[in-house]
């Protein structure tokens, strides 16, 4: 990913909506997470489009962003690129040690300075648990909180978009939907596939091993892959039920929409009997009043030889 332009990154329009900014975060953050991007560059592309819709999905930032200085245009490749290797230490609350380029008042600046510091520590090697921008692919899910993932509780916001897209999304939006869906549902059986076989793992080492300290300690490990298990599994049911929502309003719509071509067939094909029937008529009409106006000129002719005429 070579833009550094927030839009550029999402692959949205300048003009677009909310809902079109969740979305195209939420199938890029699935795709790009260092978890199931095996890119040597992952780690970057995948802060770069956290960055991006941490800015665009806050009215204020995005705001202050579209109105940026030229120079910020120009300079968020160079700083970004400082803050990816951790040289970049300032932050909104102390940015008279900012360099001079960044040392200004605007506000874009202030917000771009406390973002890009706040996930240097993660682009830079925070591990699958540091609590770092790259972190534990179901972890990542069930943080994002108020994006639509549909992982984690739903707020009410997310709740009410999630019900308005089944009730009023088109075929091309749902099917969008439902890929999404159907990626996580993948990696999340294959994450409970890897911890059924540690589970077996660790049961093994316990019941073989000889110390009752190790035995101890096998069975807290199996205890914990249990647990994360049984959380694995709750959220493989929540995402079936998501899943299974989405193809009942996919097949609604599709429902719809031939309900409405068979109408508009019907219309038109009524249409066309109408007026295959006046034309019909017309046309008998015009052959009636030939056939008598060659009755009445047949019969003035009559007359005529009969007269003499």
């Amino acid at each position: 990913m070579t833009t550094d332009d927030f839009y550029q990154i999402l692959g949205v329009s300048k003009d677009a909506t909310t809902s079109d900014i969740k979305r195209a975060y939420r199938k890029l953050a699935l795709k790009s997470h260092p978890d199931v991007n095996p890119a040597p560059d992952a780690k970057d592309t995948f802060a770069k489009i956290q960055n991006a819709y941490a800015v665009l999905s806050d009215p204020n930032k995005r705001r202050a962003y579209d109105v940026r200085p030229k120079y910020s245009q120009s300079s968020t490749s160079s700083y970004y690129s400082r803050a990816k290797s951790g040289q970049q230490k300032s932050t909104y609350s102390s940015r008279n040690t900012v360099d001079d380029e960044y040392a200004t008042d605007d506000s874009f600046g202030a917000i771009f300075s406390d973002l890009v510091s706040g996930i240097a520590s993660g682009i830079s090697g925070a591990g699958a648990r540091g609590g770092g921008v790259v972190e534990d692919f179901v972890e990542f899910l069930e943080k994002q909180v108020g994006v639509g993932f549909g992982v984690s509780e739903p707020t009410s916001t997310e709740a009410k978009e999630f019900e308005s897209l089944l009730k009023y999304g088109n075929v091309q939006i749902l099917n969008a939907e439902l890929e999404d869906v159907e990626f996580v549902l993948k990696q999340l059986n294959e994450r409970l596939e890897r911890i059924n076989v540690q589970v077996r793992a660790q049961s093994d080492m316990k019941n073989s091993a000889l110390l009752t300290s190790d035995r101890e300690a096998y069975a807290a490990e199996e205890r914990r892959l249990r647990s994360r298990q049984k959380e694995i599994q709750g959220l493989i049911k929540v995402m079936n039920l998501r899943k299974e929502r989405i193809q009942v309003a996919i097949k609604a719509r599709q429902a719809e929409s031939a309900a409405k071509s068979t109408t508009t067939y019907t219309t038109s094909y009524a249409k066309s009997q109408a007026d295959s029937t006046r034309y019909t008529a017309t046309e008998n009409a015009r052959r009636a009043k030939e056939k008598l106006d060659k009755k009445v000129d047949d019969e003035l002719t009559r007359l005529k030889r009969e007269l003499g005429l």
